[in-house]
């Protein structure tokens, strides 16, 4: 009795030994696949940041000309008010 259970003992030892021992081991050909999964990963994030920093430049962009526009609208404004005041004037001292 005292002899089947230390055999059984050894074969549950040796079970778990190559249960633990197995999820150790990668072969080549799946490190290979993962690098090429993270390459992938890496090119596709270095594509996307590439996309939105040329959507942020022409943002940028954008917000410069409208404040342009802004600017040469209101001078074009402030000539016109200036342009009636004068035609104001002018028909009340003529």
């Amino acid at each position: 009795m005292k002899n089947i259970l230390i055999m059984i003992l050894l074969a549950f030892s040796v079970c778990i030994t190559e249960c633990y021992s197995q999820g150790g081991i990668v072969s080549a050909p799946i490190l290979e696949a993962q690098v090429g999964t993270l390459n992938a990963t890496q090119v596709s994030q270095t594509s996307i940041m590439t996309g939105m920093n040329s959507v942020v430049a022409a943002l940028e962009k954008a917000d410069r000309e409208y404040k342009e526009a802004l600017t040469k609208a209101t001078w074009l404004r402030n000539l016109a008010t200036a342009g009636r005041i004068l035609y104001m004037v002018e028909n009340l001292v003529c």
